[in-house]
């Protein structure tokens, strides 16, 4: 199967499994509305089209509010884990016992460390949106990598699963810019339209389960 082929297919399919998921679009706008209406904008929305304007901050600051709170509670500032080692193994690699202070110290410092890389990953700003969407759209997609996480929105992706809930299919859907795009893409997709000249593209990108 041939690039455009394959880029086409994965649009059709994207189209295809669409179609189940806009029963909750169209309720996920309507409480985007009186909420945060940027977090599911209306269908045909671009960054020149005007965003509806709640007639009041109570449901933002609702939002908000609930998002801070759950985000505390799953990652507070300090060590929200701890880290142990049970009597038996601890006995058999400290016979003595003069050791235990010293093993329960590195620990300490292990969670410390621990801490010290969420709070460098950056990870709170990502999981903060995935709360405000969850609360307000009742769904979103994480993706986390090495790099950090990134969070995609109901309207960006979808999924299928099979009757015991497993994840079959995900296709995900992005704006990228043609700067992003690696230069033997664009070279495609020059070939295939030499007078196109856009600095804007769909990204399809899909990913099977075993």
């Amino acid at each position: 199967m041939g690039y455009n082929n394959e880029a086409s297919s994965v649009e059709t399919l994207y189209e295809k499994m669409g179609r189940d998921r806009e029963p909750y679009l169209d309720r996920a706008r309507e409480v985007a509305k009186l909420t945060l209406p940027f977090l599911m904008p209306p269908s045909g929305h671009t960054s020149a089209s005007p965003l509806p304007t709640p007639w009041t901050a109570m449901g933002a600051r609702g939002v908000n509010n609930l998002a801070s709170k759950m985000l505390l509670t799953l990652i507070p500032p300090s060590a929200f884990f701890r880290l142990s080692i049970d009597n038996q193994t601890l006995a058999s690699l400290d016979e003595s016992g003069k050791l235990r202070s010293q093993i329960e110290e590195s620990l300490v410092v292990a969670e410390q460390a621990i801490v010290r890389e969420i709070e460098k990953s950056a990870i709170r700003p990502a999981i903060y949106e995935a709360f405000r969407h969850l609360i307000v759209t009742g769904n979103c997609l994480l993706f986390v990598n090495d790099e950090g996480v990134r969070v995609f929105a109901l309207d960006q992706y979808t999924i299928s699963r099979d009757p015991m809930g497993h994840v079959e299919k995900i296709i995900t859907l992005e704006k990228v810019g043609s700067n992003q795009l690696d230069a033997e893409v664009l070279k495609r997709i020059h070939a295939k339209n030499p007078a196109e000249d856009v600095d804007e593209y769909d990204l399809y990108t899909c990913v099977k389960a075993k």
